[in-house]
């Protein structure tokens, strides 16, 4: 049999579960000669399809699995399975691999899964008799043996020949071995010579060892008394570095306290420096009032001129007034003598008019039932009723209270629970609740300094509202409009200028959001949104990921309103999303294509932070913080600035009547006031410290202080 690769397929599937009788065995001889090949033929039936795995192997009679073969042949591959299912195939088996004895075989067909397809008669390995054999033989089989004769013949002579060659070079061997045995001879005397020549040489050896012991043992005695010394020096060193030790201690004490001598000089550098920057400020803005005085005396004779209009229109509005008055007056006459012969009616009738599930109100009540100084009240009250015959829309009613807010923010807290209550009654449906929102968020985000009275309304509509409609409740839809711009914020980062403009009225929003709603817990305390603190982080990425000019404006004005609440957050909860942040603007200091001033205002960012965002850490001896004992009670308000440059907040005590002058002012909502992007202009509470040129210590500081968050990178 040829060598094989791999075994052939088998399995352990009984005697019970083959098919004999899809392979048919042909021309089977009872026995076969032993040291001849084997040829096996074979005819597949039409019940079985040979495949490529199948094999043929002889088994000893008596088999039980086909795992008990003795030798196996491959099949021939069936390249065509119609035209050999009724061809006759062959496999042989070479002498060398079958068996050796005198039992009985059979021939299986086995396929690739281990199953016996068909098996052959038995049969013998065993020599012919002679009594069996009966020789036979033509004139061609004589012929071909004389040439068989021939050739071995012909084979035995170069036998010879080669015996002869053979022969050749055994006698050269030996020669070759003799002349080796001479060369060992040769080396033998040389070896004892060489181990003359060694003692020889060990014995000298043993001379010079003796020698070396003595040396060693005058070496040893030197080595004590070095050792001696070497103690002695020991004692000197750690005495020599005890003193050391005490130089090095006075060396740290002084690096201590020129450490500290720095520090103070560079506070009191910044301090200079802020002293200078201050009045230089002042300085312009004295030069700005003289300008603008003159500007103020013409513009107070427009003043002037629109009073003297408004007095005609308020006096003409009085007429119409007093005639409206009179006709109610004369409308409520009616209507008692109507109530009068109701009653009358009612007593004819026999029936008690106090009894009437319906009063219809008198005069006085209708008086009463409205208070006289509310502008926004119930659009379906019956004075609404009685004064209009169309009524306004929702959107309609819902901005006007925006825009009367927007011009009077000082009337939040008297107007809001009024307004509140007329929203609960008209906001019935999915719709409204979504307008109403929609309105609130276009608001505050397209009027300037609108974000912060607009995060308060959000804030207290989500508290008064008691409305709940399928869509949600108002903050849940307020969230989900801030979320849809959320999503923008990396393609708003990028877009042109007027989509950099809308997201950042968005971002100033959520910051003033961030601050100003509060989230009652499960256990009733106040908390605030972390989604938004969240949000805040993402944004301040998105915008220092695109460093151009107004995206870095923006990033300031919100780490200014909400840097320090965001950092006390974010310390409580072991985050150090600030330092990131902080890391980030030093590298866009270092590297962006910024304009110098925008630099300059990093910088003076860096500054604040450095200073805990300009906070006094004082100790509260009451238990609730009030602007008489908490110095940072009004940290978080927004700061505003007069048409002077000069700014105020809720903390000063004329706030009111400077921030209804700055409501007033023709040019509070300007355009370039609006985009934030005028670095120049005066009353930008984030750009006012901007000056054309940098004043030489604080350049000198700017570049000390680039330089030392280069080498920071670098470590």
């Amino acid at each position: 049999m040829e060598d094989t690769v791999e075994d052939p397929p088998t399995s352990a599937v009984l005697l019970d579960h083959c098919h004999f009788s899809q392979v048919i065995f042909n021309s089977v001889e009872k026995f076969y000669v032993p040291g001849g090949d084997v040829s096996c033929y074979y005819t597949v039936t039409q019940q079985f399809i040979p495949r490529r795995k199948d094999w043929i192997g002889i088994f000893r009679v008596g088999w039980k699995t086909a795992r008990e073969y003795y030798t196996f042949m491959w099949v021939a591959s069936p390249t065509d399975v119609k035209s050999r299912l009724t061809k006759q195939q062959e496999v042989q088996f070479k002498a060398y691999y079958l068996p050796k004895d005198d039992e009985y075989y059979q021939f299986c067909y086995v396929d690739q899964d281990g199953v016996v397809r068909g098996a052959s008669t038995p049969f013998q390995f065993r020599p012919e008799n002679e009594e069996d054999i009966l020789v036979v033989t033509t004139q061609g089989e004589v012929e071909e043996i004389e040439q068989h004769n021939s050739k071995l013949c012909k084979e035995n002579q170069e036998l010879k020949d080669s015996c002869v060659s053979l022969q050749k070079q055994n006698s050269d061997m030996q020669a070759e071995l003799q002349k080796k045995q001479e060369e060992l001879e040769t080396l033998k005397s040389i070896n004892k010579k060489l181990e003359e020549q060694m003692k020889e040489q060990k014995d000298s050896w043993e001379a010079v060892l003796l020698q070396l012991k003595e040396q060693n043992q005058k070496i040893s005695s030197e080595n004590k008394k070095m050792e001696v010394r070497v103690d002695q020096l020991q004692a000197q060193l750690s005495m020599q570095e005890k003193e050391m030790e005490k130089l090095v201690q006075e060396n740290q004490d002084k690096t201590e306290q020129l450490e500290h001598l720095k520090k103070e000089n560079g506070q009191l550098f910044l301090s200079l420096t802020e002293q200078r920057e201050y009045q230089k400020t002042l300085e312009q803005t004295v030069e700005e009032l003289k300008q603008k005085e003159a500007t103020a005396v013409k513009k107070q004779q427009e003043l002037t001129d629109q009073n003297f209009d408004l007095s005609r229109k308020l006096i003409d509005n009085k007429i119409i007034y007093d005639v409206l008055q009179k006709e109610k007056e004369n409308l409520a006459g009616a209507n008692d003598f109507l109530k009068r012969e109701n009653s009358r009616l009612m007593s004819y009738m026999g029936l008690d008019f106090d009894s009437l599930p319906y009063q219809v109100p008198t005069s006085d009540q209708e008086g009463a039932g409205q208070s006289p100084g509310l502008v926004y009240g119930n659009p379906y009250s019956e004075s609404w009723e009685d004064g209009c015959e169309d009524h306004p829309t929702l959107a309609e009613y819902v901005q006007d209270f925006l825009n009367h807010l927007t011009e009077q923010s000082g009337s939040f807290e008297t107007e809001m629970e009024q307004f509140s209550e007329t929203l609960n009654e008209w906001v019935t449906t999915d719709d409204a609740l979504q307008e109403l929102v929609k309105l609130t968020y276009q608001q505050a985000t397209s009027i300037p300094n609108f974000s912060y009275m607009g995060a308060r309304l959000c804030n207290y509509l989500s508290h008064h509202l008691t409305i709940s409609l399928q869509s949600g409740s108002f903050r849940g839809l307020l969230f989900q409009r801030c979320q849809a711009e959320y999503e923008v914020k990396d393609q708003a980062a990028k877009g042109n200028e007027g989509t950099r403009k809308q997201f950042h009225a968005f971002v100033l929003f959520l910051g003033e959001l961030y601050l100003n709603l509060e989230i009652k817990g499960t256990n009733g305390q106040v908390t605030r949104a972390d989604v938004l603190q969240a949000a805040l982080r993402e944004l301040l990425k998105a915008l220092f990921s695109n460093p151009v000019d107004d995206n870095l404006i923006c990033a300031v004005k919100l780490l200014k309103l909400t840097g320090s609440v965001l950092e006390d957050t974010w310390k409580e909860r072991g985050k150090t999303d600030m330092e990131e942040i902080i890391q980030r603007i030093e590298n866009v200091i270092l590297d962006a294509n910024c304009s110098r001033d925008v630099k300059r205002m990093l910088f003076q960012l860096v500054k604040l932070w450095l200073v805990n965002w300009g906070r006094v850490h004082v100790t509260a001896t009451y238990r609730k913080a009030t602007p008489e004992n908490d110095p940072n009670y009004f940290m978080n308000e927004p700061t505003f600035y007069t048409a002077d440059g000069v700014p105020f907040t809720a903390a000063d005590p004329d706030y009111q009547e400077k921030y209804q002058e700055l409501l007033e002012s023709d040019d509070f909502f300007s355009d370039d006031e609006e985009n934030g992007t005028d670095l120049s202009g005066a009353g930008d509470p984030y750009l006012d410290d901007i000056d054309d040129e940098m004043d030489p210590e604080i350049e000198e500081a700017y570049e000390k202080f680039c330089l030392e968050s280069e080498h920071k990178q670098k470590q």
